[in-house]
């Protein structure tokens, strides 16, 4: 729930002047959307569309719901580092297995496919995380942009190791537009 703060009566009278108009409500929420929702407000704000009691309240809105969406990160990562720690064990027996007659006949190769698989879910669900996180920020063409530079970056570095003949190459560098806004 949001913090109601001192000027919460002002705040739903600028609210309820504010949906008034629909046209502008629509505008708002595909400003929001395109470019981030804190742009939005502060855009807002600053054309005097927005009152200030309306702004701080949606301020503290726009923190509570990314701090929704950071709790499931937080839950994400829990089950990311227990794909992993599964993953580790399965490939310190399958490195000291002496014997085997075929990569499918050792239960090695069945166990570490499926965590390899739950592992990718929630790398996936993480990864939906983030671009909800920065889609308030930047709004959708901001996110739109950093999947892009995830899938261009993934793309080169699929091709680096193809041409140097060597699967487990790092290259951090390809990713450095993903550390940056």
């Amino acid at each position: 729930m949001v913090v109601k703060g001192p000027d919460h009566a002002q705040a739903r009278k600028e609210h309820k002047a504010f949906i008034s108009d629909p046209a502008r409500s629509s505008k708002f929420i595909t400003d929001a959307m395109q470019y981030g929702w804190f742009v939005a407000i502060e855009q807002a704000r600053i054309k005097g569309t927005m009152g200030m009691a309306h702004f701080h309240y949606e301020y503290r809105r726009y923190y509570e719901m990314m701090g929704e969406s950071l709790k499931k990160g937080e839950s994400h990562t829990t089950h990311i580092a227990a794909a992993l720690k599964r993953m580790a064990a399965t490939a310190r027996r399958g490195a000291h297995r002496l014997d085997t007659p075929g990569v499918g006949m050792a239960p090695d190769d069945a166990a570490f496919q499926r965590d390899l698989l739950a592992f990718q879910g929630w790398l996936a669900s993480l990864y939906e995380v983030y671009i909800t996180l920065f889609g308030m920020i930047e709004g959708s063409n901001g996110a739109t942009r950093k999947v892009e530079e995830l899938a261009v970056a993934a793309n080169a570095l699929i091709q680096k190791r193809l041409a140097e003949k060597d699967g487990l190459s790092s290259h951090p560098e390809l990713f450095k537009a993903m550390t940056e806004l």
